[in-house]
Parts: C-alpha cells; sequence; structure tokens
C-alpha cells in the first residue's frame, strides 16, 4: 500500500514537472516575441528618428527668408529684385493692374485717415 501511494506521487509528480517544463517553454516563446517585437518597433522609432531630422532640415531649408523670396519670385513670375524686395517698373508684366492698386492704396490710407 504504501508503495502505490509512493508511486502515485512519483507519477503525480513527473506529470507536474512535465507540465512545468511545457509552461516554461511556452512563457519563453512568448518572452522571445515580444523582445523580437520590441527590436521591431525600436528599429521603426529610429528610422522615425532619422526621417523627422531629415524633415526638419527640409523644412528650416524652405522656410530660409532667402528660399522663401525665391519661391516668391517663381510663383509670381517675376525676376529677382535687389532693391530692399521692391519691383522695378520693368518688372511689372501689366502696368494696368498696377494703376488701380496704387488708388485702392490711397483711398484705403484716407478712409483710414478720415476714421482717426
Amino acid at each position: 500500500m504504501l508503495n502505490n501511494i509512493i508511486n502515485t506521487i512519483k507519477n503525480f509528480l513527473f506529470v507536474l514537472m512535465l507540465f512545468l517544463i511545457l509552461v516554461m517553454i511556452s512563457v519563453k516563446v512568448r518572452v522571445y516575441k515580444i523582445k523580437k517585437d520590441i527590436r521591431n518597433i525600436e528599429s521603426k522609432i529610429l528610422a522615425l528618428d532619422k526621417e523627422m531630422e531629415v524633415l526638419n532640415l527640409e523644412l528650416t531649408y524652405l522656410t530660409r527668408p532667402e528660399r522663401l523670396k525665391q519661391i516668391y519670385y517663381v510663383i509670381k513670375n517675376v525676376e529677382n529684385t535687389d532693391n530692399n524686395g521692391m519691383l522695378k517698373v520693368e518688372q511689372i508684366k501689366d502696368i494696368k493692374l498696377l494703376i488701380p492698386y496704387y488708388y485702392a492704396k490711397v483711398n484705403n490710407r484716407e478712409s483710414v485717415a478720415k476714421n482717426d
């Protein structure tokens, strides 16, 4: 009878040991997958950081005043000027557009002066 109890305990301990080994292997596999995911995420973060640095450099380049002037001149189809941002008369493509602009400015100043 004592021998039966000992054999039952041995069998139980053997099954328990096998179960614990399987659980341990399962945990190790999950930990390995999590570590692999962490490495992938860290590499993506590094790639995004590098991309952000490049984009910040591009933004800095594009927002430089000299670059903004170049973009303005390209969009407005005017030649570059060195007169402190003022256009030369030769640079104005349609002189007829200049006169209404001038009168609008003068009228605006007069209305502001009247309101004061």
